[in-house]
């Protein structure tokens, strides 16, 4: 029970620890909204991008040598697949849901992309623990997991 609670606590910091390094968003310098919409979803593609960078770096460093090439490549495959399906979600989403809002549907659009964008981002870093400041807080809580100190 209480592996378990602390399991979920470990998740939550990260989450919060990538929504924090993700959610600090920068000022749009352009005038519409609809234009600052898709500048910060470039600033947050930018962003993914960087961290996907650093988790191949973190295969390169630590994946066993027999099964690192497979390690990039499934993170590629994986990435792919996630930047088919954010599309695809948010257009379904968006079909469905943008008349029921104020904004235009190019701008909800975006809003999803950027939220399961920012999603991506933790779970990435959660993955290849690339958090950042908040590494050690969470190291020490995984390392009483596998220790078995947290029961």
């Amino acid at each position: 029970m209480i592996r378990s609670v602390v399991v979920v606590l470990v998740t939550s910091i990260a989450i919060l620890c990538g929504q924090h390094g993700a959610g600090a968003q920068a000022r749009c310098p352009l005038s519409t909204m609809d234009a600052c919409d898709r500048w910060h979803l470039e600033q947050i593609d930018q962003q993914l991008a960087q961290v996907v960078a650093e988790a191949v770096e973190k295969i390169e460093r630590f994946a066993h040598p027999d099964v690192r090439q497979e390690a990039k490549e499934a993170l590629a495959e994986s990435q792919r697949a996630f930047m088919a399906s954010r599309e695809a979600d948010c257009r379904a989403e968006a079909a469905f849901m943008y008349l029921r809002t104020a904004k235009t549907r190019e701008s909800f659009t975006i809003s999803c992309l950027y939220s399961l964008t920012e999603l991506r981002i933790a779970r990435l870093k959660q993955r290849y623990l690339l958090y950042g400041g908040c590494e050690r807080t969470i190291c020490r809580a995984r390392s009483r997991i596998r220790t078995g100190d947290g029961e």
